[in-house]
């Protein structure tokens, strides 16, 4: 592995990172404007709870490409179904 090999993917995933992370806090938090505080803390415990899990898979099952790319599939599949989970949760509340 070159140097660039390894930095220029940690670079597109911080970039993403830092793209999309401001704007899903401001959700967050706008979900309701009488707990701010409530969401923002939520925000990050989520946030760094699914990290530590996803840093004890990898030293679980074990830190080759095969098995991070996996877990990191894995990851992004959950996730997209907790959006669309809560997409749908939205658009059937009327209260929001």
């Amino acid at each position: 592995d070159t140097v660039v090999t390894v930095v220029a993917p940690l670079f597109l995933m911080t970039f993403a990172g830092g793209f999309a992370n401001p704007g899903a806090a401001t959700l967050a938090m706008n979900a309701n404007p009488h707990a701010v505080g409530t969401a923002s803390s939520l925000y990050g415990f989520i946030q760094m709870a699914v990290g530590a899990l996803v840093t004890l898979f990898v030293g679980l099952i074990g830190h080759d490409s095969l098995s991070v790319g996996g877990i990191v599939s894995v990851s992004m599949i959950l996730g997209f179904a907790g959006l669309m989970l809560a997409r749908r949760t939205c658009e059937t509340d009327d209260t929001v």
